[in-house]
């Protein structure tokens, strides 16, 4: 089992998991997605572009025809959230 381990730059330590999902939003303006990962709350933290490289590259097939990243035990889908 995979976890990906985020740090903010106020020092937080999260563990990407049921608690604290990763999500991506569409870029207002443009044509891309942004990730954010929840640290606390209704806190979320935007994970930066050389950050987002690496979590692509970590990118499975969902079985669906869409992709995703596996973090502490949890499918998190690369796509716009169903909130957005």
């Amino acid at each position: 089992g995979q976890s990906l381990i985020f740090r903010t730059n106020l020092d937080d330590v999260v563990i990407c998991d049921a608690e604290h999902p990763l999500h991506f939003c569409e870029e207002e303006g443009r044509d891309g997605l942004k990730p954010y990962v929840r640290v606390r709350g209704r806190l979320q933290a935007l994970v930066g572009r050389s950050i987002t490289y690496d979590l692509l590259e970590l990118a499975t097939d969902d079985g669906a025809g869409g992709a995703g990243i596996w973090s502490g035990g949890q499918f998190f889908s690369v796509g716009p959230s169903a909130s957005d």
